[in-house]
C-alpha cells in the first residue's frame, strides 16, 4: 500500500496497492470517508505517480512510460502521451510532466502538445505547480566539474509565462524527489 495524490477540494485520494491486500495489484481511489472508490488501472508497483485535477474528477498517473488519465464519473482511463511525473496545473487544462528524454513538457487535458519557455529545462523530479498557476518547481541535475559517483541537484522555480527560472538551493548528493515541497499561502514562499 503507498499514497499516490490527494485531492483536498474532493476529498479523495490515490494509492497503489498490492497482494494480498487485492486481487488486482494497481492503482485506485477513494473517498476520504471510505464510502466511494474504485480500481484506476493495473500497475507493477513500480514508482507510481499521479495528480488530481483542480476539480477531482480525474487523475492523471503514469504506467509503462506513458501518462494517462482516469475518469471517475465515466472510470474509464485514456492515454494521452509518453512520459512520467503528470501534474496538473491549477487552471485544469494542462498536464505538465517529465517527456521520455527529461524534458519538461506540457500538455493540454486531450493529450495535444504545448510549446512553453519551461520546455528549454530536463527535469529530473516531478514538475509542481504554485497554486495560483504562475510557477513551476522541480529539480534539476546539476553539471559537476569532477565526476563523482553520485548527482548534485538544484531545485529549480520557474515563472511559466516566460521560463525565467532561479536556483533555490543546491540538494547536495541524493535523491532529486521533491516529495517534502509545498507551496505556502502567498505563493511566493515555501518549505
Amino acid at each position: 500500500f503507498g499514497l499516490v495524490a490527494l485531492s483536498e477540494s474532493a476529498e479523495r485520494f490515490t494509492y497503489w496497492s498490492g497482494r494480498p491486500f487485492v486481487r488486482i495489484p494497481g492503482l485506485y481511489w477513494r473517498s476520504f470517508d471510505l464510502s466511494r472508490g474504485g480500481f484506476i488501472d493495473a500497475s507493477d508497483g513500480d514508482n507510481p505517480q499521479g495528480d488530481w485535477s483542480p476539480d477531482g474528477r480525474s487523475i492523471a498517473y503514469q504506467k509503462n512510460g506513458s501518462v494517462y488519465v482516469f475518469d471517475i464519473v465515466s472510470g474509464s482511463s485514456r492515454r494521452l502521451t509518453e512520459g512520467h511525473d503528470p501534474t496538473w496545473s491549477q487552471s485544469g487544462d494542462r498536464i505538465s510532466f517529465r517527456a521520455p528524454d527529461g524534458q519538461a513538457a506540457l500538455i493540454t487535458s486531450q493529450g495535444k502538445r504545448v510549446d512553453w519557455p519551461v520546455g528549454t529545462y530536463h527535469a529530473v523530479s516531478p514538475i509542481r505547480w504554485s497554486p495560483d498557476g504562475k510557477y513551476v518547481v522541480f529539480s534539476v541535475e546539476r553539471p559537476l566539474a569532477i565526476p563523482l559517483i553520485t548527482a548534485y541537484y538544484d531545485l529549480l522555480v520557474c515563472r511559466v509565462s516566460d521560463g525565467k527560472a532561479v536556483s533555490v538551493r543546491g540538494l547536495g548528493a541524493g535523491s532529486p524527489d521533491l516529495l517534502g515541497f509545498y507551496w505556502i499561502v502567498d505563493y511566493r514562499h515555501f518549505c
